[in-house]
């Protein structure tokens, strides 16, 4: 366990806790040390993240390390004796559908194919490439031109019937070593099927996607109005105006839902104060993005790095 001091007007030390193994995706193991993907044989570098849905590991190849990749291992652990590995398979199976989907498009990593481990395939684990750069934090203040290729970036996942759905999070927000807007999580994305127009009502997913894409939009001019004011005119930086219904709904409904889930992790003291992602030991505090900066990734360590997310 780890000592961490909470800031206030009176400092006390409060004691976190690692997650317990029912929330973990891999329970008490972490990513596999070496995997194969595309025939070559990997190391892993470090470990990005490993929350109850997912883990994520950075890995070189054995005889490039200057060559990287990111696979991504599914939920299988069961929470006190009930299954959880189909909810696992299911979000890697929607993150593969928009992998897909988006194929060939800039600003979107290229799918690598499944993961093996010790000579066969990892059940719920995929690869994908690796994307230099860096999440992006209350601080940045993009290029001119970041804002507007995010745009058009998002305005082709519409086209083809996707609702990227997690924008609200800044860190979700890759900016390139080359200045340029990437996008990579799409585990709880929207991806109806890929019917004729005059069948698409029948799958239930196409009657939210309208209301998910709106709000894709409004979270994009949020980030907009907070990073480039300067960009935008008067009626675009009324986001009370622009706020959808989903996104009020959102903030009556599922709201409250993560304040309960922040207050149970202060209970159980996997996290300390208001319940902050970046209160807690390992890699589920390290910035919430499966990319780095250029500099070489920090070797796999309890301690957890310190970012700051904003909600909407």
């Amino acid at each position: 366990m780890r000592e961490l001091s909470e800031p206030g007007p009176e400092t006390e030390k409060a004691v976190v806790r690692p997650r317990p193994a029912w929330l973990r995706a891999l329970g008490r193991d972490d990513p596999p040390a070496e995997v194969e993907v595309a025939g070559e044989a990997w190391h892993r570098v470090t470990v990005y993240k490993h929350d109850a849905f997912a883990a994520t590991a950075l890995y070189a190849r054995v005889d490039d390390p200057e060559h990287r990749l990111i696979a991504k291992f599914a939920r299988r652990q069961p929470a006190f004796g009930v299954p959880m590995g189909w909810l696992g398979m299911s979000f890697h199976r929607r993150e593969q559908r928009v992998l897909s989907r988006m194929a060939g498009v800039a600003g979107v990593p290229r799918s690598l194919g499944p993961v093996g481990v010790a000579g066969r395939i990892f059940p719920g684990a995929a690869a994908r490439e690796y994307v230099p750069g860096r999440p992006m934090t209350i601080d940045d203040r993009p290029d001119d031109d970041y804002f507007p290729e995010l745009e058009r970036l998002i305005a082709t996942f519409h086209d083809r019937r996707v609702a990227v759905v997690d924008l609200n999070k800044i860190d979700n927000l890759l900016i390139g070593d080359d200045g340029r807007p990437h996008l990579f999580d799409f585990q709880i994305s929207l991806a109806p099927a890929d019917l004729p127009a005059g069948w698409r009502w029948i799958d239930p997913r196409s009657w939210l996607l309208p209301g998910a894409k709106r709000a894709d939009r409004y979270h994009l001019m949020k980030h907009r109005v907070r990073r480039r004011p300067d960009q935008l005119t008067a009626d675009q930086l009324d986001l009370d105006r622009l706020r959808p219904v989903s996104v009020r709904l959102w903030r009556k409904l599922v709201r409250p839902m993560h304040v309960a889930r922040r207050r149970l992790f202060v209970a159980l003291r996997i996290r300390t104060g208001r319940g902050d992602p970046e209160t807690e030991v390992g890699p589920e505090a390290r910035g919430q993005a499966e990319t780095h900066p250029s500099l070489p990734p920090a070797a796999d360590s309890p301690e957890p790095a310190r970012t700051t997310t904003q909600s909407p």
